[in-house]
């Protein structure tokens, strides 16, 4: 498992495309016929959303891909299928530079704030407008403590994701990465993106 993304008791998988046809890709596929595998670098398991009310799968798209859809350069995007309602969403994952968040703990440092935006001409789940995700590091102890999360920590790196809204956080995320791969450094492609748009201010 190249990620795993926990929610309470939920675990989502994340992971890289293989080179075939994948069963992930097939099983979407039954609910949204115009998903093409070759649009995106990863996809993940279904897991529930307690804000949407139903399962979500997630699909990463390419950098060159994304800045076409979207129309701006953020650090990463991908799009959201909404399984039950057969809707669907981008979701925009940019650099955060207003107020810190007074849910944030002590030691949080947020790398990216996720922003779901309606696609032209697909069926949009309204509830998607009603929340953000912010994704985070910080002193694990520190974290688990302020959240009331269990101990779930990856060998190699672990970072969080918080849904908010309207100002108070609804769901937490833990990710555990095992071994280093390509989700796995979080403040690496933080330091890589705000270096390639001159922002290098937001390091210091």
């Amino acid at each position: 498992m190249q990620e795993a993304c926990y929610v309470g008791d939920l675990v989502r998988e994340n992971k890289v495309n293989p080179f075939t046809d994948d069963e992930m890709y097939v099983e979407l596929a039954k609910v949204f016929p115009w998903v093409n595998q070759n649009e995106y670098f990863s996809i993940s398991s279904e897991i529930y959303h307690e804000v949407l009310g139903e399962g979500v799968i997630s699909c990463c798209l390419p950098k060159a891909r994304g800045q076409i859809i979207i129309g701006k350069d953020s650090g990463l995007s991908a799009r959201k299928f909404c399984m039950q309602s057969k809707t669907s969403f981008l979701r925009t994952y940019e650099l955060y530079e207003e107020e810190r968040p007074a849910w944030m703990p002590e030691s949080g440092k947020i790398i990216a704030v996720g922003r779901n935006l309606q696609e032209f001409g697909r069926p949009y789940p309204e509830l998607a407008s009603t929340f953000a995700d912010f994704y985070f590091g910080g002193d694990a102890d520190d974290v688990e403590a302020t959240f009331d999360l269990p101990r779930r920590r990856g060998d190699y790196s672990t970072w969080y994701g918080v849904t908010v809204v309207n100002g108070n956080p609804v769901r937490v995320k833990q990710y555990c990465y095992q071994e280093q791969n390509q989700f796995s450094d979080w403040d690496v492609a933080y330091m890589i993106h705000c270096k390639a748009i001159d922002r290098t201010d937001l390091l210091e």
